[in-house]
């Protein structure tokens, strides 16, 4: 397990939007073509209208190489993830840990919950996101709903 003690949420470029899509496309694949099915075209249509770039940041380390990417939407009461992925070296790092932290330290400054969406059948991640504290508020036949209050949360040691 490698060791990471920052992060930097950089924000994307137009031209770094292919990679963007290329990462989005490794790591939900799967999930989306048994849920959906695979559309190529619509996919790619999908990724650009409901992920703005404005809302994406790749994650990096302090030397600036990429280990994944995040998209999300700050709310009235919420910062809404909408998006994270890791490159395929970097999973089980520690560090969607790291970047949750960092995203719940930006939602708690501002009095914020988070609230997440995952596929049902990405049984990891929501292994994950429970473990991190989040409470599944909803669900449908593809998808968990979940969230973690923050103003009141207290420090673990």
């Amino acid at each position: 397990m490698k060791s990471h003690n920052e992060i930097h949420l950089k924000p994307l470029t137009a031209g770094e939007l292919d990679e963007a899509y290329q990462l989005y496309r490794d790591c939900l694949f799967e999930f989306i073509d048994r849920a959906f099915g695979w559309n190529e075209a619509f996919q790619q249509q999908r990724f650009r209208s409901s992920y703005p770039i404005d809302s994406m940041r790749w994650l990096t380390d302090v030397n600036s190489r990429r280990f994944g990417l995040v998209s999300f939407l700050e709310k009235d009461q919420s910062l809404h993830l909408s998006l994270l992925l890791l490159y395929q070296a970097h999973r089980g790092s520690g560090l969607g840990s790291l970047v949750m932290r960092e995203l719940e330290g930006l939602a708690e400054g501002s009095g914020r919950k988070i609230t997440l969406s995952t596929f049902r059948e990405n049984k990891g991640a929501f292994v994950f996101y429970q473990k991190l504290g989040y409470q599944t508020d909803n669900q449908d036949e593809h998808f968990y709903e979940m969230s973690r209050e923050l103003t009141c949360r207290q420090s673990i040691n």
